[in-house]
């Protein structure tokens, strides 16, 4: 099975879509991971990733896919998330804190998933996502964990 952690990435990468599902790599994701303004794809479900989800992810801007899922990350969830994601899953990792009001503000998102962590606080209004298929972690209260 493939194994590692990610290296420092660089201004002038050309990478499109980062794609390490069920693999064992593990570590911090690196901050330079903000760097990456082509990727338009990342998928790190069932890996084995943790640490705090770094704030520069809000800077890939291509990125209309990111799931995290089932890994150990940990802290809040970041209050930047690319502007033009369609698919927000964070589900099953050991995040904490409120869910940021700014995720309401995601236009393209048709689904969000934060469910199986350890949230807390109000729920953010999301009327400007009106196109959300699935809302898990947002509408329904059973699925915080305290």
């Amino acid at each position: 099975m493939l194994s590692g952690s990610l290296p420092d990435f660089f201004n002038d990468s050309r990478l499109n879509s980062l794609v390490l599902s069920g693999s064992n790599f593990s570590g911090y994701l690196p901050n330079s991971i903000g760097k990456l303004k082509s990727l338009t794809r990342m998928d790190l479900f069932n890996c084995q990733f943790s640490g705090v989800v770094p704030f520069s992810v809000g800077n890939l801007s291509q990125v209309v896919y990111l799931d995290l899922s089932i890994n150990n990350f940990t802290g809040p969830i970041p209050s930047s998330m690319p502007p033009r994601v369609s698919e927000l899953i964070l589900s099953n990792n050991r995040m904490t804190g409120p869910i940021p009001s700014s995720i309401g503000k995601l236009e393209h998102a048709v689904k969000i998933d934060f469910c199986n962590n350890f949230l807390s606080g109000e729920n953010p209004d999301v009327s400007i996502c009106s196109r959300i298929v699935t809302r898990s972690a947002i509408e329904s209260e059973p699925t915080f964990r305290s």
